[in-house]
């Protein structure tokens, strides 16, 4: 076992997969971007991967390139794309510090619903 699986959602395969791809330690990981590695382990599997892959490894790069990660922002799916891309008011969640304990993100279909102070105020429908 390998310090990979000291990241939180790293399992077997992904860290056979990242190993076989070159990274062994976490300093490896640091300053590469998820799409990479998602592209390279791809390429390495010979098919596309399912987009929570993609997710997963975004978690990952979250994790080992900062000092002192949130827990609850290492979890996969506040990766998806809904919570990265920017949102309705303008901030991309994932990097909002209100995200998620104060602020469940922003909702598609433009629903209001009160929200602590700060710079998003909308609620994410599920």
């Amino acid at each position: 076992m390998s310090e990979l699986k000291q990241i939180p959602n790293v399992g077997k395969r992904t860290e056979a997969d990242l190993i076989a791809m070159g990274y062994t330690t976490m300093e490896s990981l640091r300053g590469i971007p998820a799409e990479e590695l998602y592209a390279a382990e791809c390429a390495l599997r010979g098919f596309v991967l399912d987009r929570c892959q993609l997710y997963l490894l975004r978690a990952v790069v979250y994790f080992v390139n900062t000092d002192q990660p949130d827990p609850e922002k290492c979890r996969w799916w506040y990766w998806k794309d809904e919570y990265v891309q920017p949102s309705p008011c303008g901030k991309s969640c994932i990097r909002c510090d209100w995200f998620p304990s104060a602020c469940g993100g922003c909702s598609s279909n433009g629903d209001r619903e009160q929200q602590p102070p700060g710079p998003c105020r909308m609620k994410r429908s599920h």
